[in-house]
């Protein structure tokens, strides 16, 4: 037996790794079971009494001995393509079930989308190709061959204002509802937050729940955990560019965390009086 990928294989006597091009000698075997390292592959076994070939396995003869080949199950991706036409210009859109693909006479874009696409709509809006499943959604604006990626919890499109929900799962069960409006460029008309507020005091949770809503970017949220003196001396903005994109951050101390904003970890520290913050400090790690 050779085998062109790894895997585990297992004899009624034996069991043993295999790497690629490694060779095994099976011996008064009846049955022969495949376990391959790749977890997308399923595991399968031979019967070596009645080897009969399929797309896992090639049986050759060489010197009048078997020699089973364990080959790689190519996959088969079948792609959906259709054609929108903008004044002037054409735009073929593919969706396979792995990937979406824009191409024009200027350029190709071919993007990985989530998968498990049980639906999907390839349509056009204004001068934009747009490919809309239930999470997310793809706009490709023909005319300046720029790609935008849109993922939330619900997408909803009434005439050319776009509705994505997202829940942000934190404390507060905070939900952020996004307008976007299709004009010549995508314009974000309004962005604003749900939420199911703690009446408790926990001022133990005061900077956990600050941090929270600036990875949200609810940033008017955020200044409500800042003391007055704080407030006066920054604001949405300051705390936008102070903070970047906050991407996750890891509490070590009730009011120490340690803070992946923009690829870089930082280790962040609160100070706080009378159940607000009244300083912050940051160290890039």
């Amino acid at each position: 037996m050779k085998t062109c990928y790894p895997c585990l294989i297992k004899t009624q006597t034996d069991t043993c790794e295999l790497s690629p091009n490694d060779t095994l000698e099976l011996v008064d075997e009846k049955l022969v079971y495949i376990y391959p390292e790749d977890a997308s592959q399923i595991p399968f076994y031979i019967n070596l009494q009645n080897p009969k070939e399929n797309a896992r396995f090639s049986v050759l003869t060489q010197q009048e001995t078997p020699i089973i080949f364990l080959e790689e199950t190519k996959q088969v991706f079948v792609e959906q393509r259709e054609t929108l036409n903008f004044s002037g210009k054409t735009c073929i859109v593919g969706v396979s079930e792995t990937k979406v693909t824009f191409e024009t006479t200027n350029k190709k874009v071919t993007y990985q989308h989530s998968g498990n696409w049980k639906t999907f709509h390839v349509f056009k809006l204004k001068d934009f190709a747009c490919v809309q499943a239930p999470n997310e959604m793809f706009v490709y604006a023909v005319k300046k061959d720029k790609l935008t990626h849109i993922i939330g919890d619900e997408l909803s499109l009434e005439k050319d204002i776009l509705t994505i929900t997202k829940k942000e799962h934190d404390s507060q069960s905070r939900e952020k509802t996004i307008k976007i409006k299709f004009d010549e460029n995508l314009v974000v008309e309004n962005q604003s937050f749900v939420f199911t507020e703690d009446k408790t005091k926990q001022e133990e949770l005061t900077s956990y729940k600050f941090l929270e809503s600036v990875k949200a970017k609810d940033f008017s949220y955020a200044l409500k955990f800042l003391s007055d003196e704080l407030k006066n001396k920054i604001d949405e903005n300051q705390l936008s560019k102070f903070f970047g994109n906050i991407s996750q951050f890891l509490p070590l101390e009730t009011n120490e965390f340690i803070v992946i904003s923009n690829g870089e970890k930082s280790y962040v520290k609160f100070n706080i009086s009378h159940g607000k913050v009244d300083d912050i400090s940051i160290d890039v790690l």
